[in-house]
């Protein structure tokens, strides 16, 4: 039994070391992959809100 929790302790070891890792490239601050899309995403948004010079021209004219 005690061979048994070793060799446990031993595998979750660098499994949590792994997890750890991973928390930080997916929500380190400014870093992460997280932020990164959230900024990605909020740039497209304001980007297609702003209507092209043709299309505000056309619907000037209606």
């Amino acid at each position: 039994m005690e061979s048994n929790i070793d060799a446990v302790a031993r595998a979750k070891s660098p499994l949590n070391d792994t997890r750890k890792k991973r928390f930080t490239i997916f929500y380190a601050e400014q870093i992460g992959l997280v932020d990164i899309a959230t900024e990605v995403k909020n740039y497209i948004k304001a980007a297609l809100k702003k209507s092209p010079p043709i299309q505000t021209h056309f619907s000037a004219e209606v």
